[in-house]
């Protein structure tokens, strides 16, 4: 049998996303070039599609888009306030540190949601501060934080919001135009279904305009590479991850097919409301409260101090299951992901599995 992947990327995908891949592009040719304008529209689309912003493909993880969007579009003098309660929020940290910027950090529990009033609390102690970072859905251990109420106070207080949606983008309803997100940096091996290798930011036009324009590394140039493809559609600046992109483009039509994120994310939740039923009925409770826990991946508890995490993973993987260890730092967890080419018919025969292990 195939491996199922029940992680938070990267994820099981679909046949047809596979099949994809079986054909060769060139990154000249015509039918690569209009492929390439296609995905970038259908990003759009689910961001918001908003007059006055881009999307820029890049070559890389979703920590590539990050470090990107930070390095390229943050001006040199900007101190970046990070509200952190994980470790995706601590790895931007390090991104702007590493690309020179000032930062603050404000650290939260890994069970507490970034708020409103977190903002605040921030921009009072630190009125210097010019851009408010946050990460979407912090996958150390499955919170969803409430981007909306977030990404409200950051623009109330005139500051640019930068986005960290590489785990939630394609996989939780959000009008990030609307909401007025400035920077959004996000992947296709997540939500979006597709493989590893490619990697977005969706930015205003005026910060792209505006951006730090060779100051970036070369590869990481979210302005120049934003440049080249306005002056010639599709065109990447180097050679382009050809076969992911070309699996995003199908993967972003079987998004479509689905009836769009909204039905996609009704799926993620019957696979979380069904895993979580599942491994509670079997001693496993969840990190995080029901209230903030996304629908995405779900941290669970060691049931015991006996608990033998190495002996539990490779009792799914003979079944057939890959899951993730934990990676909060409090306490012991591991991690179970809801999201890819899975449905309930799938999370059973994980739960299944379980059932027949001994730990």
């Amino acid at each position: 049998m195939d491996t199922v992947l029940l992680t938070p990327g990267p994820v099981t995908v679909s046949r047809r996303v596979r099949e994809a891949m079986l054909r060769d592009y060139g990154t000249w040719d015509s039918d690569y070039l209009d492929l390439t304008e296609g995905v970038r529209r259908m990003l759009l689309d689910i961001g918001g599609a908003a007059e006055g912003y881009a999307v820029v493909p890049l070559a890389g993880s979703g920590t590539t888009a990050v470090e990107a969007a930070v390095a390229s579009l943050l001006p040199a003098d900007v101190e970046l306030a990070v509200l952190v309660n994980g470790a995706y929020g601590h790895r931007m940290l390090e991104v702007a540190r590493r690309a020179g910027l000032a930062t603050r950090e404000l650290l939260l529990d890994e069970t507490e949601p970034v708020r409103s009033e977190h903002v605040m609390e921030m921009l009072a102690a630190h009125p210097g501060v010019g851009a408010v970072g946050v990460v979407h859905c912090e996958t150390t251990s499955g919170l969803l934080n409430p981007l909306p109420e977030v990404v409200g106070a950051i623009k109330s207080a005139g500051k640019v919001a930068v986005v960290d949606a590489v785990s939630s983008f394609g996989g939780v309803p959000t009008d990030f135009a609307e909401l007025g997100v400035d920077i959004l940096a996000a992947t296709a091996n997540k939500c979006l279904q597709g493989v590893p290798g490619v990697s977005f930011v969706i930015a205003r036009q005026r910060l792209l305009r505006a951006g730090r324009y060779g100051s970036a590394p070369l590869t990481l140039d979210v302005v120049d590479q934003w440049r080249e493809m306005e002056q010639s559609p599709g065109k990447w600046r180097f050679t382009s991850p050809t076969h992911a992109v070309v699996a995003l483009h199908e993967a972003l039509c079987e998004l479509a097919e689905e009836g769009g994120v909204a039905a996609r994310a009704n799926r993620y939740r019957k696979n979380s409301e069904l895993l979580v039923e599942g491994m509670a009925a079997m001693g496993f409770r969840p990190f995080v409260s029901e209230e903030w826990r996304s629908d995405i991946v779900t941290s669970f508890l060691y049931p015991d101090p006996s608990f033998d995490f190495n002996a539990f993973y490779s009792g799914l993987k003979q079944s057939g299951y890959l899951i993730y260890p934990g990676k909060t730092t409090v306490i012991d967890t591991f991690r179970i992901g809801s999201i890819g080419a899975v449905d309930s018919e799938v999370v059973v025969g994980f739960l299944d599995a379980v059932a027949g292990l001994k730990w």
